[in-house]
C-alpha cells in the first residue's frame, strides 16, 4: 500500500492525523514491496493499516478500544464495544480486516465514531452516563422478564 493509498483512504474516511510511519508489513516481514503504515489521529490513537493477502488489515491495538464483534445486546450502554460492521469478514477485538480501499473506508468511518465513543466512555461524565444507561437497562429486561 502507498503513501498515497493510505492518505486518499485516512480523507476520505474523515480522519485527521498527525502523524504517518511506513512500518515492516507485520504479515510478511520480509516483503519489503507492501509495507504497512502506522497513523496517529488527532486524539493520539495509533493504527496500523495494511495489505494481508487479498484484505486491508486495520489494527487499533495500541489504543484502549476493544470491540466485542459477536455481541450486540449491550449496545445501549456499551455503544463504543459494537462491532465495526456486520459485513462477514474477519473481525476481532482489536482489528478487522476489509475486502479493498472501498470498505476500509467505510471500516475507518466506524472506527473514527467507536474511538470517539470510547474517548467519552473513559471520561468521568461518560462513566456516570454508561452506568445510568446500564441499570436503567437492567430495570426494563427484569420488567419484562417479570
Amino acid at each position: 500500500m502507498t503513501k498515497q493509498e493510505v492518505e486518499a483512504i485516512l480523507l476520505l474516511a474523515g480522519i485527521e492525523y498527525k502523524g504517518l510511519f511506513r512500518i515492516a508489513n507485520e504479515y510478511s516481514p520480509s516483503n519489503l514491496m507492501d509495507p504497512w503504515w502506522l497513523f496517529i489521529t488527532k486524539d493520539n490513537d495509533a493504527i496500523k493499516i495494511g495489505w494481508r493477502k487479498r484484505v486491508i488489515n486495520i489494527d487499533w491495538e495500541a489504543t484502549s478500544l476493544r470491540i466485542n464483534p459477536k455481541e450486540t445486546h449491550n449496545i445501549i450502554y456499551e455503544f463504543h464495544k459494537a462491532p465495526i460492521t456486520a459485513d462477514e469478514v474477519t473481525q476481532e477485538a482489536t482489528y478487522v480486516h476489509a475486502y479493498g480501499h472501498g470498505k476500509a473506508v467505510i471500516y475507518l468511518q466506524e472506527l473514527k465514531l467507536r474511538l470517539e465513543q470510547n474517548h467519552y466512555a473513559e471520561s468521568e461524565v461518560g462513566k456516570k452516563d454508561l452506568a445510568e444507561r446500564k441499570e436503567k437497562a437492567e430495570r426494563r429486561d427484569t420488567k419484562e422478564a417479570a
